[in-house]
Protein backbone atom coordinates (compact mmCIF):
# COMPACT_ATOMS: atom_id res chain seq x y z
CA UNK A 1 0.00 0.00 0.00
CA UNK A 2 2.42 2.27 0.58
CA UNK A 3 4.37 1.43 -2.17
CA UNK A 4 1.46 2.25 -4.14
CA UNK A 5 0.95 5.40 -2.77
CA UNK A 6 4.44 6.77 -3.31
CA UNK A 7 4.12 5.90 -7.04
CA UNK A 8 0.82 7.72 -7.84
CA UNK A 9 2.15 10.95 -5.87
CA UNK A 10 4.99 10.84 -8.59
CA UNK A 11 2.73 12.00 -11.51
CA UNK A 12 1.01 14.47 -8.90
CA UNK A 13 4.28 15.89 -8.10
CA UNK A 14 5.92 16.15 -11.67
CA UNK A 15 2.45 18.08 -12.51
CA UNK A 16 2.20 20.41 -10.13
CA UNK A 17 5.99 20.86 -10.60
CA UNK A 18 5.14 21.50 -14.49
CA UNK A 19 2.49 23.68 -13.39
CA UNK A 20 4.42 25.66 -10.60
CA UNK A 21 6.81 25.96 -13.37
CA UNK A 22 4.49 27.34 -16.36
CA UNK A 23 3.31 29.93 -14.03
CA UNK A 24 6.44 31.42 -12.75
CA UNK A 25 7.35 31.75 -16.73
CA UNK A 26 3.80 33.27 -17.16
CA UNK A 27 4.32 35.71 -14.26
CA UNK A 28 7.78 36.83 -14.92
CA UNK A 29 6.51 39.86 -16.86
CA UNK A 30 2.57 40.52 -16.10
CA UNK A 31 0.59 42.17 -19.02
CA UNK A 32 2.75 44.17 -20.54
CA UNK A 33 2.59 45.97 -24.03
CA UNK A 34 5.57 46.37 -25.96
CA UNK A 35 6.43 48.10 -29.29
CA UNK A 36 10.03 46.66 -30.16
CA UNK A 37 12.92 48.36 -29.99
CA UNK A 38 14.60 48.13 -32.68
CA UNK A 39 18.15 48.96 -34.16
CA UNK A 40 18.50 49.42 -38.10
CA UNK A 41 20.43 51.50 -40.55
CA UNK A 42 17.96 50.41 -43.41
CA UNK A 43 15.37 52.79 -45.03
CA UNK A 44 12.68 50.30 -44.09
CA UNK A 45 12.26 49.21 -40.13
CA UNK A 46 9.86 46.34 -38.84
CA UNK A 47 8.72 47.43 -35.15
CA UNK A 48 7.43 43.95 -33.18
CA UNK A 49 3.97 44.70 -31.13
CA UNK A 50 4.38 42.29 -28.70
CA UNK A 51 2.07 41.36 -25.41
CA UNK A 52 4.13 39.78 -22.45
CA UNK A 53 2.47 37.91 -19.42
CA UNK A 54 -0.99 37.80 -20.89
CA UNK A 55 -2.91 34.95 -20.35
CA UNK A 56 -6.27 35.46 -22.10
CA UNK A 57 -7.52 37.90 -24.52
CA UNK A 58 -10.36 38.68 -26.42
CA UNK A 59 -10.01 42.07 -27.83
CA UNK A 60 -7.63 45.31 -27.74
CA UNK A 61 -7.44 48.84 -29.54
CA UNK A 62 -4.23 50.60 -29.91
CA UNK A 63 -2.95 53.82 -31.48
CA UNK A 64 1.01 54.48 -31.49
CA UNK A 65 2.19 57.45 -32.46
CA UNK A 66 5.30 59.03 -34.44
CA UNK A 67 7.95 61.87 -32.52
CA UNK A 68 6.66 64.73 -33.24
CA UNK A 69 10.18 66.20 -34.07
CA UNK A 70 10.22 63.47 -37.16
CA UNK A 71 7.28 64.43 -39.80
CA UNK A 72 9.10 63.08 -42.59
CA UNK A 73 8.87 59.41 -41.47
CA UNK A 74 6.12 57.69 -42.46
CA UNK A 75 4.10 54.30 -41.68
CA UNK A 76 3.70 52.29 -44.76
CA UNK A 77 1.87 49.07 -42.89
CA UNK A 78 0.81 47.08 -40.29
CA UNK A 79 1.09 42.86 -40.87
CA UNK A 80 -0.15 41.29 -38.31
CA UNK A 81 0.56 37.66 -37.23
CA UNK A 82 -0.51 34.57 -37.98
CA UNK A 83 -2.74 34.00 -34.90
CA UNK A 84 -4.12 37.65 -35.31
CA UNK A 85 -5.08 37.11 -39.40
CA UNK A 86 -8.30 35.05 -38.51
CA UNK A 87 -7.42 31.68 -36.91
CA UNK A 88 -7.84 32.69 -33.73
CA UNK A 89 -8.40 36.43 -34.12
CA UNK A 90 -9.32 38.93 -36.63
CA UNK A 91 -7.31 42.13 -37.16
CA UNK A 92 -7.75 45.70 -38.51
CA UNK A 93 -4.97 48.99 -38.98
CA UNK A 94 -5.58 52.37 -39.98
CA UNK A 95 -2.79 54.36 -40.75
CA UNK A 96 -3.22 58.31 -40.91
CA UNK A 97 -1.94 61.45 -39.53
CA UNK A 98 1.45 59.96 -38.19
CA UNK A 99 -0.78 57.70 -36.49
CA UNK A 100 -1.29 53.77 -36.79
CA UNK A 101 -4.88 52.60 -35.31
CA UNK A 102 -4.64 48.77 -34.69
CA UNK A 103 -7.85 46.51 -33.37
CA UNK A 104 -8.11 42.74 -32.85
CA UNK A 105 -10.75 40.50 -31.39
CA UNK A 106 -11.17 36.86 -31.03
CA UNK A 107 -12.97 35.10 -33.98
CA UNK A 108 -15.58 33.63 -31.43
CA UNK A 109 -15.67 36.51 -29.32
CA UNK A 110 -14.44 34.93 -26.47
CA UNK A 111 -11.16 34.83 -24.84
CA UNK A 112 -8.33 33.39 -26.21
CA UNK A 113 -5.40 31.56 -23.67
CA UNK A 114 -2.01 33.18 -25.43
CA UNK A 115 1.40 31.95 -24.93
CA UNK A 116 3.53 33.99 -22.15
CA UNK A 117 5.02 35.79 -25.40
CA UNK A 118 2.78 36.51 -28.26
CA UNK A 119 3.76 38.95 -31.30
CA UNK A 120 0.50 40.62 -32.59
CA UNK A 121 2.30 42.17 -35.77
CA UNK A 122 4.85 44.44 -37.13
CA UNK A 123 4.57 47.70 -38.07
CA UNK A 124 6.65 48.96 -40.91
CA UNK A 125 8.35 51.97 -41.26
CA UNK A 126 10.34 54.07 -44.03
CA UNK A 127 13.14 55.86 -42.68
CA UNK A 128 14.06 59.10 -44.79
CA UNK A 129 17.60 59.23 -45.61
CA UNK A 130 17.80 62.46 -43.52
CA UNK A 131 17.71 60.83 -39.99
CA UNK A 132 21.44 60.75 -38.76
CA UNK A 133 23.01 57.67 -37.58
CA UNK A 134 23.18 56.75 -33.78
CA UNK A 135 19.69 58.93 -33.91
CA UNK A 136 16.79 57.29 -31.63
CA UNK A 137 13.16 57.66 -33.06
CA UNK A 138 10.54 57.43 -30.20
CA UNK A 139 7.05 55.00 -30.89
CA UNK A 140 4.65 56.53 -28.14
CA UNK A 141 1.31 54.63 -27.36
CA UNK A 142 -1.12 57.18 -27.24
CA UNK A 143 -4.38 54.81 -26.46
CA UNK A 144 -4.54 51.51 -25.37
CA UNK A 145 -7.33 49.15 -24.45
CA UNK A 146 -7.88 45.50 -23.75
CA UNK A 147 -10.62 42.87 -22.96
CA UNK A 148 -9.38 39.56 -21.00
CA UNK A 149 -11.00 36.82 -19.45
CA UNK A 150 -15.11 36.76 -18.84
CA UNK A 151 -14.85 40.50 -20.58
CA UNK A 152 -12.80 41.98 -17.86
CA UNK A 153 -10.96 44.93 -18.91
CA UNK A 154 -7.29 44.34 -19.21
CA UNK A 155 -4.82 47.13 -17.31
CA UNK A 156 -1.51 46.45 -19.84
CA UNK A 157 1.42 48.28 -18.74
CA UNK A 158 3.58 49.89 -21.70
CA UNK A 159 6.73 49.75 -23.00
CA UNK A 160 7.20 52.12 -25.88
CA UNK A 161 9.10 52.03 -29.02
CA UNK A 162 12.52 53.16 -30.45
CA UNK A 163 13.92 52.92 -33.63
CA UNK A 164 17.75 53.65 -33.39
CA UNK A 165 19.93 54.29 -35.92
CA UNK A 166 22.77 52.01 -35.81
CA UNK A 167 23.97 48.45 -36.52
CA UNK A 168 22.14 45.92 -34.75
CA UNK A 169 23.30 43.14 -32.82
CA UNK A 170 23.89 40.44 -34.61
CA UNK A 171 24.40 41.76 -38.11
CA UNK A 172 27.95 41.39 -39.39
CA UNK A 173 27.38 42.02 -43.06
CA UNK A 174 25.34 44.86 -43.06
CA UNK A 175 21.92 43.39 -43.70
CA UNK A 176 20.16 45.35 -40.71
CA UNK A 177 18.88 42.25 -39.12
CA UNK A 178 20.66 39.22 -37.34
CA UNK A 179 21.19 36.25 -40.14
CA UNK A 180 23.09 33.62 -40.26
CA UNK A 181 25.94 34.84 -42.60
CA UNK A 182 26.81 36.84 -39.51
CA UNK A 183 27.84 33.84 -37.82
CA UNK A 184 30.01 32.81 -40.64
CA UNK A 185 31.41 35.67 -40.64
CA UNK A 186 32.29 35.64 -37.38
CA UNK A 187 33.88 32.20 -37.83
CA UNK A 188 36.09 33.63 -40.36
CA UNK A 189 37.22 36.21 -38.10
CA UNK A 190 38.21 33.14 -35.48
CA UNK A 191 40.04 32.04 -38.63
CA UNK A 192 41.97 34.67 -39.33
CA UNK A 193 40.12 36.73 -41.45
CA UNK A 194 39.74 39.92 -38.79
CA UNK A 195 36.73 42.09 -38.45
CA UNK A 196 38.26 45.20 -37.99
CA UNK A 197 35.59 48.03 -38.57
CA UNK A 198 34.43 49.34 -35.15
CA UNK A 199 30.86 49.20 -35.46
CA UNK A 200 30.75 45.50 -37.06
CA UNK A 201 33.05 44.53 -33.98
CA UNK A 202 30.51 45.91 -31.59
CA UNK A 203 27.26 43.96 -33.69
CA UNK A 204 29.35 40.79 -33.55
CA UNK A 205 30.31 40.63 -29.78
CA UNK A 206 26.82 39.02 -28.65
CA UNK A 207 27.64 37.72 -25.20
CA UNK A 208 29.54 41.16 -24.64
CA UNK A 209 32.68 39.50 -23.50
CA UNK A 210 34.52 42.59 -25.79
CA UNK A 211 35.70 39.57 -27.65
CA UNK A 212 34.37 38.18 -31.23
CA UNK A 213 34.44 34.32 -30.83
CA UNK A 214 32.93 31.40 -31.66
CA UNK A 215 30.77 31.59 -28.90
CA UNK A 216 28.92 34.57 -30.63
CA UNK A 217 28.47 33.03 -33.73
CA UNK A 218 26.23 30.41 -32.09
CA UNK A 219 24.20 32.97 -29.83
CA UNK A 220 23.50 34.38 -33.59
CA UNK A 221 22.44 31.43 -35.36
CA UNK A 222 20.11 30.52 -31.70
CA UNK A 223 18.25 33.71 -32.42
CA UNK A 224 17.94 33.16 -36.29
CA UNK A 225 16.89 29.51 -35.46
CA UNK A 226 13.89 31.70 -32.97
CA UNK A 227 15.41 29.66 -29.82
CA UNK A 228 16.21 33.32 -28.12
CA UNK A 229 14.25 36.22 -28.23
CA UNK A 230 17.03 38.98 -27.56
CA UNK A 231 21.11 39.37 -27.00
CA UNK A 232 20.92 40.34 -24.00
CA UNK A 233 24.00 40.25 -22.03
CA UNK A 234 26.62 40.97 -19.19
CA UNK A 235 29.20 43.34 -20.32
CA UNK A 236 32.79 41.60 -19.16
CA UNK A 237 34.60 44.24 -16.64
CA UNK A 238 37.06 43.82 -14.25
CA UNK A 239 36.12 44.99 -10.83
CA UNK A 240 38.45 47.23 -9.34
CA UNK A 241 40.29 46.21 -5.93
CA UNK A 242 38.80 46.91 -2.84
CA UNK A 243 40.15 48.20 0.71
CA UNK A 244 38.91 46.95 3.93
CA UNK A 245 36.81 49.23 5.92
CA UNK A 246 37.25 51.87 3.06
CA UNK A 247 34.17 53.16 1.18
CA UNK A 248 34.19 50.57 -2.30
CA UNK A 249 32.03 51.65 -5.51
CA UNK A 250 32.35 50.11 -8.86
CA UNK A 251 29.12 48.78 -11.36
CA UNK A 252 28.67 45.85 -13.62
CA UNK A 253 26.37 46.62 -16.28
CA UNK A 254 23.69 44.89 -19.13
CA UNK A 255 23.38 45.53 -22.77
CA UNK A 256 21.47 44.34 -25.44
CA UNK A 257 18.28 44.26 -23.70
CA UNK A 258 15.21 46.35 -22.97
CA UNK A 259 15.76 49.07 -19.93
CA UNK A 260 15.03 49.56 -17.32
CA UNK A 261 17.05 46.18 -15.73
CA UNK A 262 17.17 44.06 -12.55
CA UNK A 263 19.99 43.15 -10.90
CA UNK A 264 20.82 40.74 -8.52
CA UNK A 265 23.51 38.07 -7.33
CA UNK A 266 22.13 34.11 -7.67
CA UNK A 267 25.55 32.50 -6.47
CA UNK A 268 28.66 32.84 -4.31
CA UNK A 269 29.68 35.15 -2.03
CA UNK A 270 30.13 38.79 -2.26
CA UNK A 271 32.75 41.05 0.36
CA UNK A 272 30.44 41.09 3.59
CA UNK A 273 29.66 44.77 3.68
CA UNK A 274 29.18 44.94 0.29
CA UNK A 275 25.77 45.13 -1.76
CA UNK A 276 24.43 45.29 -5.57
CA UNK A 277 22.03 47.88 -6.37
CA UNK A 278 18.99 46.24 -8.12
CA UNK A 279 18.39 49.08 -10.27
CA UNK A 280 21.78 50.28 -11.39
CA UNK A 281 24.52 47.08 -10.79
CA UNK A 282 26.24 49.44 -8.60
CA UNK A 283 27.95 47.68 -6.18
CA UNK A 284 28.84 49.88 -3.55
CA UNK A 285 29.32 49.57 0.42
CA UNK A 286 32.13 49.13 3.07
CA UNK A 287 34.21 45.92 2.98
CA UNK A 288 35.53 43.91 6.52
CA UNK A 289 37.75 41.26 5.78
CA UNK A 290 39.99 41.04 3.36
CA UNK A 291 39.94 38.21 0.79
CA UNK A 292 39.50 37.11 -2.60
CA UNK A 293 35.47 36.73 -3.34
CA UNK A 294 33.46 35.47 -6.56
CA UNK A 295 29.73 35.35 -7.06
CA UNK A 296 27.73 35.48 -10.67
CA UNK A 297 25.01 38.24 -11.30
CA UNK A 298 21.70 37.81 -13.09
CA UNK A 299 20.32 40.93 -14.97
CA UNK A 300 16.50 40.85 -16.44
CA UNK A 301 15.29 43.02 -18.33
CA UNK A 302 11.72 44.74 -18.75
CA UNK A 303 10.76 41.91 -21.02
CA UNK A 304 12.01 38.88 -18.60
CA UNK A 305 15.15 38.30 -21.01
CA UNK A 306 17.69 37.14 -18.56
CA UNK A 307 21.58 36.76 -18.87
CA UNK A 308 23.88 36.12 -15.82
CA UNK A 309 28.00 36.51 -15.64
CA UNK A 310 30.57 36.06 -13.27
CA UNK A 311 32.95 38.45 -11.80
CA UNK A 312 35.50 38.79 -8.44
CA UNK A 313 36.04 41.16 -6.27
CA UNK A 314 39.81 40.80 -4.36
CA UNK A 315 39.41 42.76 -0.75
CA UNK A 316 43.27 43.80 0.73
CA UNK A 317 44.14 45.13 3.99
CA UNK A 318 46.89 47.81 3.19
CA UNK A 319 47.52 51.53 3.31
CA UNK A 320 45.72 52.46 -0.08
CA UNK A 321 42.11 52.71 -0.05
CA UNK A 322 41.94 53.45 -4.25
CA UNK A 323 43.57 54.10 -6.88
CA UNK A 324 43.32 56.52 -10.39
CA UNK A 325 40.54 54.95 -12.89
CA UNK A 326 42.64 54.67 -15.89
CA UNK A 327 41.64 55.28 -18.78
CA UNK A 328 41.59 52.48 -21.80
CA UNK A 329 44.77 52.10 -23.56
CA UNK A 330 44.60 51.23 -27.61
CA UNK A 331 47.23 49.62 -28.74
CA UNK A 332 48.01 47.53 -32.59
CA UNK A 333 47.44 44.09 -32.86
CA UNK A 334 50.31 42.50 -32.13
CA UNK A 335 52.37 44.93 -30.04
CA UNK A 336 53.49 46.14 -26.69
CA UNK A 337 50.84 48.64 -25.00
CA UNK A 338 52.03 51.50 -23.09
CA UNK A 339 50.76 50.71 -19.67
CA UNK A 340 51.37 53.63 -17.21
CA UNK A 341 54.84 53.03 -14.62
CA UNK A 342 53.33 54.70 -11.54
CA UNK A 343 49.19 55.80 -10.53
CA UNK A 344 47.74 57.91 -8.16
CA UNK A 345 46.89 56.28 -5.37
CA UNK A 346 44.96 57.54 -1.80
CA UNK A 347 45.29 56.53 1.39
CA UNK A 348 43.98 55.87 4.18
CA UNK A 349 44.53 59.44 5.68
CA UNK A 350 43.11 60.50 2.85
CA UNK A 351 46.51 62.24 1.16
CA UNK A 352 47.27 60.71 -2.15
CA UNK A 353 51.08 59.59 -4.07
CA UNK A 354 52.18 57.97 -6.59
CA UNK A 355 53.31 54.27 -6.36
CA UNK A 356 55.06 51.99 -8.94
CA UNK A 357 52.96 49.05 -10.98
CA UNK A 358 54.23 45.70 -11.99
CA UNK A 359 52.11 44.47 -14.80
CA UNK A 360 51.44 41.18 -15.81
CA UNK A 361 52.36 40.66 -19.45
CA UNK A 362 49.14 41.17 -22.02
CA UNK A 363 48.75 39.07 -24.96
CA UNK A 364 47.95 41.40 -28.32
CA UNK A 365 47.46 38.94 -31.11
CA UNK A 366 43.86 38.91 -30.41
CA UNK A 367 41.43 42.16 -31.69
CA UNK A 368 38.81 43.16 -28.75
CA UNK A 369 39.33 44.42 -25.20
CA UNK A 370 41.33 42.27 -22.81
CA UNK A 371 42.34 43.53 -19.33
CA UNK A 372 45.76 44.35 -18.50
CA UNK A 373 46.23 43.15 -14.66
CA UNK A 374 48.76 44.63 -12.13
CA UNK A 375 49.74 45.04 -8.52
CA UNK A 376 51.36 48.87 -7.04
CA UNK A 377 54.46 47.91 -4.38
CA UNK A 378 51.98 48.01 -2.11
CA UNK A 379 50.03 44.96 -3.14
CA UNK A 380 47.24 46.62 -4.44
CA UNK A 381 45.21 45.21 -7.18
CA UNK A 382 45.05 47.70 -9.98
CA UNK A 383 43.67 46.99 -14.12
CA UNK A 384 43.07 48.77 -17.38
CA UNK A 385 41.20 48.24 -20.25
CA UNK A 386 43.67 47.66 -23.61
CA UNK A 387 42.07 47.61 -26.57
CA UNK A 388 43.72 46.11 -29.73
CA UNK A 389 43.11 47.37 -32.97
CA UNK A 390 43.85 46.78 -36.59
CA UNK A 391 44.93 50.35 -36.97
CA UNK A 392 46.05 53.38 -35.18
CA UNK A 393 43.05 56.09 -35.07
CA UNK A 394 45.42 59.45 -34.47
CA UNK A 395 47.80 60.19 -37.37
CA UNK A 396 49.18 62.90 -35.47
CA UNK A 397 48.49 65.52 -32.93
CA UNK A 398 49.85 69.15 -32.84
CA UNK A 399 49.44 72.10 -30.10
CA UNK A 400 50.11 75.83 -30.18
CA UNK A 401 49.77 78.44 -27.78
CA UNK A 402 49.56 82.42 -28.11
CA UNK A 403 50.62 83.96 -25.44
CA UNK A 404 49.03 87.73 -27.10
CA UNK A 405 45.67 86.18 -26.95
CA UNK A 406 45.96 83.79 -24.28
CA UNK A 407 44.62 81.12 -26.84
CA UNK A 408 45.28 77.70 -27.89
CA UNK A 409 45.43 76.37 -31.42
CA UNK A 410 44.88 72.32 -31.55
CA UNK A 411 45.08 70.38 -35.06
CA UNK A 412 44.40 66.80 -35.46
CA UNK A 413 44.71 64.39 -37.98
CA UNK A 414 42.91 60.91 -37.41
CA UNK A 415 42.05 57.92 -39.34
CA UNK A 416 38.59 57.72 -41.58
CA UNK A 417 36.75 55.52 -38.87
CA UNK A 418 37.33 58.73 -36.33
CA UNK A 419 34.05 61.07 -36.51
CA UNK A 420 33.67 63.35 -33.66
CA UNK A 421 36.98 64.55 -31.44
CA UNK A 422 36.97 66.17 -28.09
CA UNK A 423 39.84 67.28 -25.15
CA UNK A 424 38.39 67.26 -21.97
CA UNK A 425 34.86 66.99 -23.35
CA UNK A 426 35.40 70.32 -25.77
CA UNK A 427 34.21 69.36 -29.32
CA UNK A 428 36.76 69.73 -32.09
CA UNK A 429 35.64 71.28 -35.39
CA UNK A 430 35.80 69.13 -38.16
CA UNK A 431 37.93 70.46 -41.28
CA UNK A 432 37.22 67.48 -43.28
CA UNK A 433 39.98 64.94 -45.09
CA UNK A 434 40.05 63.59 -41.79
CA UNK A 435 41.29 67.10 -39.76
CA UNK A 436 39.90 68.78 -37.00
CA UNK A 437 40.75 72.03 -35.24
CA UNK A 438 39.94 73.89 -32.02
CA UNK A 439 40.72 77.14 -30.78
CA UNK A 440 40.14 77.88 -27.12
CA UNK A 441 41.32 79.79 -24.52
CA UNK A 442 39.70 76.81 -21.39
CA UNK A 443 42.81 74.78 -21.89
CA UNK A 444 45.97 75.39 -19.64
CA UNK A 445 49.38 74.96 -21.04
CA UNK A 446 51.74 73.00 -20.16
CA UNK A 447 48.73 70.81 -19.06
CA UNK A 448 47.29 67.23 -19.64
CA UNK A 449 44.10 66.61 -21.29
CA UNK A 450 42.04 63.94 -22.61
CA UNK A 451 41.70 63.30 -26.08
CA UNK A 452 38.50 61.18 -26.55
CA UNK A 453 37.72 59.36 -30.60
CA UNK A 454 34.35 58.37 -31.35
CA UNK A 455 32.98 56.44 -34.44
CA UNK A 456 29.38 57.93 -36.15
CA UNK A 457 27.56 55.70 -34.27
CA UNK A 458 29.08 57.14 -30.79
CA UNK A 459 31.11 54.28 -30.45
CA UNK A 460 34.25 54.83 -28.26
CA UNK A 461 37.18 54.38 -30.48
CA UNK A 462 40.23 55.78 -27.99
CA UNK A 463 40.93 58.10 -24.75
CA UNK A 464 44.25 59.27 -24.70
CA UNK A 465 46.11 61.46 -22.37
CA UNK A 466 47.97 64.09 -24.39
CA UNK A 467 50.51 67.09 -22.85
CA UNK A 468 49.58 70.84 -24.58
CA UNK A 469 52.43 72.43 -25.44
Amino acid sequence: MKLFLRLSAIPLLFLLTFCLAEEKAEAAVKDTLEIGEVKSLSTTVDVPVILHGTLYLTSANLEITLQANHPDLKIKEFKPAALFTGSQFRSASNIANGKVTIDVISTTGKQVRLAPRTVIGHITYEVPSGVKESETIKLEVERLSAIGRTNTPLTLATLEGKIIRKMPPGDVVGKNKPNAAGAVRILQHVKGTSITNREEFVSADVDGDQLVTQADAQIILDYVAGKRHSFIAMKATDLSTAAVKSDYTDQVQAINGREPYSYRRISGSMPSGLSISAETGRIMGIPSRAGAYNFDVEVTDAVGESARKAYSIEVVDTNIISTEKLAPINVKKGSKPELPSEVVVTYKDKTTGKEHVNWTPVDTSTLGTIIAKGKTDSGFGISVEVHVVEEDYIISFDSTFSPFVNLYIVELHVADEVSEAFIDGIELHYEGDGVFKLGTNVLQQGASAALTLRDKYGNLLEIKSIRLD
